[in-house]
């Protein structure tokens, strides 16, 4: 499993330092490439809406993590060129991130899915993952 790695991590930082979209287009298939041999599943978890995913979070982790965010994601020069502040700074910017990554979703040439995640129903999405790689029975059987 590589958690995140795809749509987190390094991209993010290329993101928010104003990287061209080429430029992240061009890491996340040279990520795609070394782990196609794998034949992995690529299982896009996204919620319709950004606003609300972000204050669920928020609300979740509390003022030191929005804080923490803050004062991280919205110093670099995507958010300061475009002079975003504060909660709906950072919300503003993951609308524009998840707008990038839905693109380079699309993109993607290998076994994919995406799961609507709202619900937060993970056993569900679990399940629906395990389907899609063929190992439902092994789950109920363990």
């Amino acid at each position: 499993m590589l958690d995140g790695q795809l749509f987190h991590g390094d991209l993010t930082n290329l993101f928010l330092m104003e990287a061209s979209f080429d430029e992240i287009a061009a890491y996340c298939e040279s990520v795609a490439r070394l782990i196609r041999p794998l034949h992995p599943l690529v299982v896009y978890l996204r919620q319709e809406s950004v606003e609300r995913a972000v204050h669920t979070v928020c609300t979740e982790r509390g003022e030191a993590w929005v804080k923490y965010q803050v004062d991280w994601k919205l110093k670099g020069p995507y958010a300061v060129r475009r002079n975003l502040m504060g909660l709906e700074g950072l919300i503003k910017l993951y609308q524009d991130y998840r707008l990038m990554t839905d693109a380079l979703f699309a993109r993607l040439s290998m076994d994919k899915m995406v799961i609507e995640n709202s619900g937060r129903d993970w056993a569900r999405y679990n399940k629906l993952v395990l389907e899609r790689l063929g190992l439902d029975g092994v789950a109920s059987a363990g």
